[in-house]
Formats: structure tokens, C-alpha cells, sequence
């Protein structure tokens, strides 16, 4: 917050210093104003991406920030499944899938949305009960 404060004032500042010239804004000052939220990619893998009926398996995540809030949504063959999550302070998050009687041979793809402020990630895997 402090830099985008002080962006904004460098800018300001060289606009005022220079009558006569229009001079742009910073590049950075101009980034930070021009994006108020990112989407970033992500890193998602099933811990066992050929469970057997009535195992688990875990989404694994890596790429986030500590304290990201993470959302995964398992798309069964008759149903769906949301999860939630908090990244550790490793940076990661491991959600939980109780794989129960889902269909064999069904590919179930996990989308999974984090975020924290304004940053937001997202990333998909899927596994195939066996």
C-alpha cells in the first residue's frame, strides 16, 4: 500500500514539476492503477489420481501465498463437490477428497480458485476412480 501511495504521489509530482509538458505517469504507477485485481496461475495434483472407490485422495496445491483462502469444486458424474482450504504459511493447501462410490472410469476434474485481497489464483486437476 505504501508503494502504491507513493507511486501516485511520484506521479503527481512530476506532473506539477513540469508546466508546459505533458509527461505520463510512472510505468509502475500506471500497472499498479491499471490492475486492481490479478489472477495467477496455480499448481494443482491429486495425491493419488487412480483412487479406489471409497479411498481419498488430496488436491495439492502449490503457488499461492500464506493465508490464501482456497476453494476446490469436484465435478462428479451425478453430483458436485466444494471443499475449502487456507494456505499454510508453506504456501500450499491440501484438500481432502473422500472418493466413496463415485463412478469408475469417470474423470472428476477439481477446479480450484484461492485468494487473498486482491489476488486471486486458479487452477484445475482431475482423477479417475478405478
Amino acid at each position: 500500500m505504501k508503494f502504491r501511495l507513493l507511486a501516485m504521489a511520484f506521479s503527481t509530482a512530476m506532473l506539477t514539476l513540469a508546466p508546459g509538458v505533458a509527461a505520463a505517469a510512472p510505468p509502475a504507477a500506471q500497472a499498479v492503477a491499471a490492475s486492481p485485481s490479478t489472477t495467477l496461475a496455480c499448481t494443482a495434483v491429486m495425491t493419488v489420481p487412480r483412487p479406489r472407490q471409497n479411498s481419498t485422495t488430496v488436491v495439492h496445491i502449490t503457488g499461492l501465498e500464506a493465508r490464501a483462502a482456497v476453494s476446490t469444486l469436484a465435478h462428479y458424474r451425478s453430483t458436485n463437490t466444494r471443499h475449502t482450504a487456507v494456505a499454510g504459511v508453506n504456501r500450499v493447501a491440501n484438500v481432502p477428497y473422500l472418493v466413496s462410490r463415485a463412478t469408475k472410469g469417470y474423470k472428476v476434474v477439481a477446479q480450484v480458485t484461492a485468494s487473498l485481497g486482491t489476488t486471486r489464483w486458479a487452477c484445475s486437476t482431475s482423477f479417475i476412480p478405478s
